[in-house]
């Protein structure tokens, strides 16, 4: 499997943001890297899944934090995407604590999903609160 690489066409120029971003592209790394080790204890696995978790929420809470703050026009239906991706994570984390999982298939899982959603929301949707969020001095 490919490391998920940060490049210029996924900068919002928003420096708290692309940060943000590119931690998230870190964590996806960290679980791709014990895929393609492929011999990974189920532990290692559990703790980068629930980190990325946890990461997801802090991050997903921030650009919420701002819609709200800003009075974010579009804010229901980002939330809603940021849903979406909260409700699968939190079922391939539930499916991964199944002892009878294959944990390296469903850490390919949650890559391929994580990989794919924020690949397009960072194109798609988060493009269209830049403006807003530059007019009221996020950097």
């Amino acid at each position: 499997m490919e490391r998920f690489v940060w490049s210029e066409e996924y900068s919002l120029g928003i420096a708290t943001i692309d940060d943000q971003h590119k931690y998230f592209f870190e964590l996806t790394n960290q679980i791709i890297d014990l895929v393609n080790r492929g011999d990974a204890a189920a532990p290692d696995y559990f703790a980068a899944i629930d980190h990325l978790g946890t990461y997801a929420l802090y991050h997903l809470g921030t650009e919420e934090g701002y819609f709200k703050a800003f009075e974010y026009k579009d804010a229901a239906e980002h939330v809603e995407a940021h849903n979406i991706y909260r409700d699968r994570v939190q079922k391939l984390m539930d499916l991964i604590r199944q002892s009878n999982s294959n944990l390296k298939e469903v850490e390919s899982e949650i890559v391929l999903f994580t990989v794919n959603w924020l690949t397009h929301h960072i194109k798609g949707m988060d493009r269209k609160y830049v403006d807003l969020f530059k007019e009221h001095g996020v950097k």
